[in-house]
């Protein structure tokens, strides 16, 4: 018995330490500070996704207590619902969405030109809870966790995984990843 409670013990504090680590800044802090660094995959901006993203988060802001299917399937201009999702419906600061677990494929330009393949690993439940700062909109995410995985084996070993949160600036997007960093240019 005394084993399985220090197993515990260790498995709260680490999951703590891992939650603290990725506070809110990290990310951005990992992208914007260090120009090279090997923590953060820099996207250059994508006019459409980029729009889409500004849009969604501006809908998070205001005071809106749901967010149609619809609207957010035009916003990133998808005419088919893969997730059979429901409309994004807030309480308080916690927003929540429901539809089948599933995988939305797409492709962006990663480095230069070539455009790279994707999938958003999306589960029956997507929740996630915002946070407003003068720096910008903070949603972390709740278990199960939505999740990136690239195509290109060597590229999701490094930046695949399941997003625990996402960061809107005025000119970017930060997700940060267990370990890692992505910045979308807005």
């Amino acid at each position: 018995m005394k084993a399985s409670f220090r197993f515990l013990a260790i498995l709260v504090l680490a999951i703590s330490i891992v939650r603290m680590a990725h506070a809110e800044g990290e990310c951005s802090s990992v992208c914007t500070k260090t120009e090279n660094s090997p923590y953060c995959l820099r996207i250059a901006k994508d006019a459409g996704r980029g729009q889409a993203f500004s849009a969604i988060f501006q809908k998070i802001n205001s005071e809106v207590d749901e967010i149609e299917k619809t609207w957010l399937l035009n916003a990133f201009e998808v005419k088919e619902d893969p997730c059979e999702r429901s409309n994004t419906k807030r309480i308080s600061n916690h927003w929540t969405n429901e539809g089948h677990a599933c995988n939305i494929v797409a492709t962006a330009k990663i480095f230069g030109s070539k455009a790279i393949g994707f999938r958003i690993e999306v589960p029956k439940k997507v929740a996630f809870q915002v946070s407003k700062s003068a720096q910008g909109t903070q949603l972390v995410a709740f278990a199960p966790l939505v999740a990136i995985m690239f195509d290109d084996p060597d590229l999701d070993t490094d930046w695949g995984g399941r997003i625990l949160s996402a960061t809107s600036f005025q000119d970017r997007l930060d997700i940060q990843l267990p370990n890692r960093c992505i910045q979308i240019k807005l």
